[in-house]
């Protein structure tokens, strides 16, 4: 059950920084192929979230 509290942490730091780097070729706008690397890593997270909640630990604050 840690090791997928750990995931779901890690998960969301990737989404994060995806999310923060969208851009990825600083023209201003964000292009449909970095939109939907954006969403296959909130999507990770949030599989990964659903993974650890169903092990029935309780998470950390911000994970909720």
């Amino acid at each position: 059950a840690e090791a997928a509290v750990k995931a779901a942490e890690d998960a969301y730091v990737v989404a994060e920084e995806a999310i923060a780097g969208a851009d990825t070729d600083n023209d201003g706008l964000i292009t449909p192929a970095e939109q939907q690397a954006v969403q296959d890593a909130i999507d990770a997270a949030e599989a990964l979230k659903e993974i650890e909640r169903a092990s029935g630990r309780e998470r950390p604050a911000g994970l909720e």
